[in-house]
């Protein structure tokens, strides 16, 4: 009496519940800390501030962690907290890219006369910034990033400003209604946003399309950042120009990404192109293949082997479940034969 035995792969076993959970505790703390920012002042209102981006920082740092691997989060953020602190550190030496500024030292210790603070605060941003950037296209994910950076500092520079936490020496002109931030420093953020979503996309694998884990919690710190800048400043901060501008900017980047990032995702919403099949080809359907396109090649003897493989993987299954054990041993020898 023979056996046959199956040989596989065991998938990995995925983060636990506690660990799943850590970013989403996190994320809820950042956004009761959002909540709290209007209603306190002096010494509260500065810690609630530093305590925002730091929790915003590693809701986003652990959500990388749990789903995408340490070499990812640690990518992550070496170049958004690194290429922040350098571009920071050189606008307030020179005032390039952004235009001649300083800190107050309200923001706590300073690395090269910035606030440790300020590097994470890019790489609070620059994680959802990017995910999102990638569901809308993938042609484009560094100028689309880039345009998403930008666009949440029309609203948080003003801010800033109000607080005093930095200063500009040449605040004029700016965009319109917003008379604190000269356009030096949107130029600024554009170009450093181009740099900084190119170094990102080269180092960080956006992985399989069609198997990538969820980016619910990174949409949602997105979305509540873009309306609770709307909110604020319209009943609180007295800043209505700020809101309409930087709703305006973050709006109409934003609005495309709602529809993307809540899920576990197929492809990107902008690009309607084909998902790569593994072998460098782009898979169709038969309806979706240009006229004239014939399928990729399959090389002689594959459809037989993989019929093979569906047959091992069902007899296997059979035999769990207390299958006939002959008459699945018959059917995966025919598969083999065929192979």
């Amino acid at each position: 009496m023979s056996s046959r035995v199956y040989h596989g792969t065991v998938a990995a076993a995925g983060p636990g519940r506690a660990a799943r959970a850590l970013p989403w505790f996190l994320g809820a703390l950042t956004i009761g800390l959002e909540i709290t920012y209007p209603l306190v002042d002096g010494e509260a209102l500065r810690l609630v501030t530093i305590g925002t981006v730091v929790a915003f920082a590693a809701a986003c740092v652990t959500h990388a962690l749990v789903h995408r691997g340490v070499a990812w989060a640690l990518g992550l953020v070496t170049v958004s907290a690194g290429g922040g602190l350098v571009a920071e550190a050189v606008g307030v030496r020179t005032g390039m890219p952004f235009g001649a500024y300083s800190y107050t030292g309200s923001l706590g210790p300073r690395v090269f006369d910035v606030p440790v603070v300020v590097p994470l605060a890019w790489t609070m941003m620059a994680y959802p910034v990017l995910l999102a950037a990638r569901r809308i296209t993938r042609r484009w994910t560094v100028l689309v990033g880039a345009f998403g950076l930008a666009a949440w500092d029309v609203s948080l520079d003003p801010q800033m400003v109000g607080d005093g936490h930095w200063t500009w020496a040449h605040p004029s002109p700016g965009l319109p209604g917003i008379d604190t931030v000269p356009l030096t420093n949107l130029a600024g953020w554009l170009a450093v946003g181009v740099l900084l979503m190119a170094l990102l996309v080269l180092v960080l694998p956006s992985g399989d399309l069609r198997r990538r884990p969820s980016e619910a919690l990174p949409a949602l710190l997105l979305g509540w950042t873009w309306v609770g800048y709307i909110v604020g400043n319209v009943f609180w901060f007295g800043t209505v120009a700020v809101s309409v501008v930087g709703g305006c900017c973050s709006g109409c980047w934003f609005c495309p990404i709602s529809g993307c990032c809540g899920g576990t995702g197929r492809e990107p919403c902008g690009d309607h192109g084909s998902l790569p099949d593994g072998r460098g080809h782009h898979a169709r359907s038969g309806r979706d293949r240009p006229p004239g396109v014939e399928p990729p090649p399959t090389a002689p003897g594959a459809s037989a082997a993989a019929a093979g493989r569906r047959t091992r993987c069902r007899a296997a299954a059979g035999a769990r479940r207390g299958a006939p054990g002959r008459a699945v041993r018959a059917s995966a020898a025919r598969a083999d034969r065929g192979a």
